[in-house]
Order: C-alpha cells, then structure tokens, then sequence
C-alpha cells in the first residue's frame, strides 16, 4: 500500500485563503497550503478545497466558493459585532456550506483530510463510507467534545492531534496519531546576532498574557515589541493592560506581514510566550527557534513538548520565573549564547520539518486506508 499514490482531499476552512493573505495569521490555512504542495511534489494526486485565490500546486476545486473575509457584509460584522458571537455562527455556517456543497465530490478520493471543525461531524459521519481525518488545532469546548461524542461510533472517521499535550485535555477520546506542525525553516532566516530586544507576537488578548510580557520588560529595563491583533471584543483588556504602559521601549508594533516576522524573531534575544490556557502546539515557538531566538513559556499545554529546556528557552510556571530564566539567558556569555541559538535552529531543523509533517501524515494516510479494505 505504501507505494501507492493516493487521491487525497485536503479542506480547509473557508474564512480566508490558502495560504492567507501577506497581513493575516492564520495557522490552518498557511499549513494545509504547505502540506498541499509537499504532498504534490511527492507524487500524490491533491486537491486543496480552499477558496477562490488560493496559491497551490495541487488542483483547487471545480465550481469554487470565494474566502469569507472578502465579503462586504461580513467585514461590516467583523466591525460592528463587539461580542463577536454572530462572527463566529457565520463563520461556522459558511464552513458547513462549503464542506456540503463538496461532500459528493469527496467520494472520488482514497482519503478526505480536514482541518477539525467539529461542526462539520455530522455531515461527514452521515451515510459515509469513505474515510475522513480530521486534525485538531484548536482546543475542544465542551459542546464540541459532546458533538464528538455523538459520532464516535462512526468508524471511518479519525482524528490525530498536533501535541501530546492536546489529547492529556481529553484522555477519553480515540487518537490515530500525534503529528507535530511543520514549517519551511529554509525559509525563515538563521540570525547569530541580536538586537536586544524581547518580543512577543501573539493575539492581545487575556489568554496570550501580552501584559504579563509587559511586566517582564519593565522588572529587567529592557526594550519590548508586542506583535499582534487587538479583538474589539477585548477592547477593555488592551485600553488597560497594554496602552497605558506603552513607551518608547516598549512598543506595539500591531499585526506584521508574514514577510517581516523572521526578522522580528530573529533579531530578539529572548521570545516570550506568558499563556494562560492550554496551548494545542504554537508556531510561534518553532518560528522564532528556527530563527536562532531562544522561547520562554508558560507551561500550559504544548510548551514542554516544543521547548528543549535549558537548551533551546525554558518553560516556566510563572512570572516571577519567567524573569529569572530570561536573567539566565542574558547573563551568558557570548559564545554559550550563540551557542543557545544554534541549538534553537538545529533542533527545529531536526524536529519540525515540512518533510518530517508531511511523512507523519502520508504514513497516518497508508495506516487508515489499510484498516478501511
């Protein structure tokens, strides 16, 4: 079976593009574009279910539906909905009306891969004999994991998660795999030298904790960039957790193309990453290790997975330690902290690879189709 190519569906969700746009994060689409194309090149027959605008090597789909974030409407929604609760339904819908108006197309294919959205179970569980996967990136609400429930005896639907740290959240449900996201470290640049600063780059919002990496600037007098998109829904939080403290060294630098990150990390000494919820994986580690800046977490979650403690950041249980281990890193002589940094580019190299990713789900592929002859 292995050395058979396959016919693989790839869908992602409809909201934006595949890879997004140059001044949107978006973590699904910008890995099953990567995933698309490794699986491609590796001779296998893609389609990418993405929207109208999607830059792939495999094939989009015939009779396409445009992202969601280009319509009008929906973008004066974004804006007047504070709660962002009507955001999320429409959202949610539009994936529903995109995986439907596919589902029979699905059939042609060995296998369908979906990134999780637990909305669309139903549809797919519903009279189906095909097998579909799906990865969970985000964490499962309650009314989620009870929608799972519902068709858990659906036998030719499976799941995998991106860390061991996502299914310890819910050890009751059946795992294929754990398969850790990979990205194009060859893309993102090595730097061996810093430029003093600390930084951090995540949504502000309360459970990224920027306002604690704020107080960890302050407690060592150093300089901070603070990467990100503030949410209207948490408009409160930013006026007064994060503005007030904003100066000259410590800066607000909002949401970057994705062009202008490796620098950003590449140029920090440290990256820090105070979470306050369970984190499923993090990109933002692997991205400022494969740029050489050394990470430190919280540990909630992913971190201690993607995290060599001590030797690529360290993983910390709160502010007081984050402060101590960040003086770890900036007492170090010079050539022990290139040292650090070399380390952070090896083992991104050596452990979160496109090829390494891609490989864990081509083998996960060949796994479920010969339990489903």
């Amino acid at each position: 079976m292995k050395n058979k190519k396959l016919k693989i569906a790839l869908f992602t969700p409809y909201e934006q593009t595949a890879p997004p746009p140059a001044d949107v994060i978006r973590a699904p689409q910008e890995l099953w574009a990567i995933i698309a194309d490794e699986l491609t090149q590796r001779g296998h027959n893609v389609t990418l279910f993405a929207p109208i605008g999607s830059k792939t090597k495999a094939n989009l789909p015939k009779n396409n539906l445009p992202a969601l974030a280009k319509d009008k409407e929906y973008k004066q929604l974004v804006k007047k909905d504070k709660t962002l609760g009507s955001v999320k339904l429409v959202r949610t819908i539009y994936n529903e009306i995109a995986f439907a108006k596919f589902i029979n197309e699905f059939k042609k294919f060995d296998i369908v891969h979906a990134v999780f959205i637990p909305e669309l179970i139903p549809i797919a569980a519903k009279e189906r004999d095909y097998p579909v996967l799906f990865t969970f990136h985000d964490l499962l609400s309650y009314y989620k994991r009870m929608t799972l429930k519902l068709f858990s005896d659906a036998k030719h639907l499976h799941y995998n998660s991106i860390s061991k740290a996502q299914q310890e959240l819910f050890p009751n449900f059946n795992y294929d795999a754990v398969i850790y996201n990979g990205m194009d470290y060859k893309a993102q640049p090595f730097f061996k030298k810093d430029k003093g600063y600390l930084f951090f780059a995540g949504r502000m919002r309360k459970i990224k904790c920027p306002h604690i990496a704020i107080q960890v600037a302050r407690k060592l007098d150093m300089r901070l960039l603070l990467a990100g998109e503030k949410y209207p829904d948490e408009q409160d939080y930013y006026d007064k957790e994060i503005e007030p403290f904003l100066s000259k060294k410590i800066k607000f630098i909002g949401m970057q193309p994705r062009k202008k990150m490796p620098k950003l990390y590449g140029q920090a000494k440290i990256t820090l990453m105070p979470i306050n919820a369970p984190e499923s994986f993090g990109l933002v580690m692997t991205e400022s290790m494969a740029s050489g800046t050394p990470v430190i977490a919280f540990d909630k979650g992913s971190p201690k997975e993607i995290i060599k403690d001590g030797v690529t950041g360290y993983v910390v249980k709160n502010q007081k330690q984050m402060i101590k281990a960040a003086k770890k890193i900036l007492s170090m002589k010079q050539n022990d902290y290139l040292a650090m940094r070399r380390a952070c580019r090896e083992y991104v190299e050596d452990t979160f690879s496109v090829e390494r990713m891609v490989s864990g789900y081509e083998n996960l592929y060949y796994k479920i189709l010969n339990q489903h002859k």
